[in-house]
């Protein structure tokens, strides 16, 4: 469950962005999500879904991933390090640096993440269902 919740937040809209990397609700300081479960996964989609309709946009998974990004930006340098991520998947890491310099460039996670946000949304209304991130989060893990 640990790891699965590192890649939501690694994903992006943290499940408030299943889309791995960052998500606004990560850029906050949270409870421990152990300690919270499917509560917590479904408090972070809530975070992500400002307009209350029960599903995330692509322009609310972009807005909850910068903001994520910014509040992960600690020295402001426009890239992420692994030190600024803390714990995280390596592997995922390497996925998403697209050029291979060991940081991570907003731009770098939103192509990685609006790809992931493509292939999750099944029914193809250009929205993410609750089902559909959690879905595209299990499959991230398998990979």
């Amino acid at each position: 469950m640990r790891a699965c919740l590192k890649t939501v937040r690694l994903m992006g809209v943290g499940l408030g962005g299943v889309f791995l990397l960052v998500s606004g609700a990560t850029a906050q300081k949270l409870p421990d999500p152990m300690d919270f479960g499917v509560a917590y996964e479904m408090w972070a989609f809530e975070a992500a879904d400002t307009d209350g309709d029960s599903l995330v946009s692509e322009g609310e998974f972009a807005r909850d991933a910068a903001a994520a990004f910014a509040g992960l930006d600690a020295n402001r340098d426009g890239k992420l390090t692994p030190q600024e991520l803390g714990p995280h998947d390596a592997r995922l890491f390497k996925r998403i640096d697209a050029d291979a310099d060991g940081f991570l460039t907003f731009n770098e996670i939103m192509t990685y993440k609006i790809k992931a946000f493509r292939a999750a949304d099944k029914d193809g209304d250009g929205k993410l269902s609750f089902d559909e991130m959690v879905s595209a989060v299990k499959g991230e893990m398998e990979r």
